[in-house]
């Protein structure tokens, strides 16, 4: 099978389920907002219209319609999202149960990429992230600090926490990527696995920008 059939699936799969969930339901569980049956939502810092129950998604500030693998993600949101509550505890990736045999490609494809790219420029991981509504979790001095530890919500209830660390002559740079431990509430594994990737894709393109 094709890596577009499969996606075919699976986005018809997810529009099943919605169709036999109640939209307020939906909303509420994954704290979202439902207007006249669109639900509206940030998503990786950008807001995000899901209209005639998935069948359109766009972003109303281009106008442009969502990806097939950024529509799978918001579905599987909705559809997963239980309404459970943040437990603001944080867990690394590969901690989490069943998370192992995914950690190689999801460390190739986002930790790795994004050290690759940003280095020791902890000032420009910051500033890029912070266009995306990122907040920074204490005190962090551009060109001083030697760690930055920076959240933000991919989704609204998915809160997603970079710890980035500056390498010194001796020890290169390294980057945590930490989840609530609610996580699995809201998203199944693999979808965790693109949206940190759908992140990490967003995150390198704005710093070339």
């Amino acid at each position: 099978m094709s890596k577009k059939e499969a996606y075919g699936i699976a986005l018809n799969d997810a529009l099943v389920k919605l169709d036999g969930l109640d939209l307020d339901d939906v909303a509420f569980n994954s704290s979202t907002k439902l207007v006249d049956g669109v639900i509206e939502l940030d998503f990786l810092g950008s807001p995000v219209q899901i209209k005639e129950r998935g069948r359109q998604i766009i972003f109303p500030s281009t106008g442009q319609e969502a990806k097939v693998s950024e529509k799978i993600i918001l579905l599987h949101y909705l559809i997963t999202a239980d309404g459970s509550p943040l437990e603001r505890s944080e867990v690394a990736f590969e901690s989490i149960p069943g998370a192992s045999f995914y950690a190689p490609t999801y460390k190739a494809r986002t930790t790795d990429q994004l050290v690759r790219v940003f280095k020791n420029d902890l000032g420009k991981f910051v500033q890029v992230l912070t266009s995306l509504k990122a907040r920074v979790e204490g005190n962090f001095e551009s060109g001083k600090s030697n760690q930055v530890k920076i959240k933000i919500l991919a989704l609204p209830c998915v809160p997603i926490t970079f710890v980035y660390w500056k390498g010194d002559p001796e020890v290169g740079p390294s980057l945590q990527i930490l989840y609530d431990t609610s996580i699995t509430q809201y998203l199944p594994l693999e979808d965790m696995v693109v949206l940190t990737e759908l992140l990490t894709h967003k995150v390198i393109g704005l710093s070339r920008a």
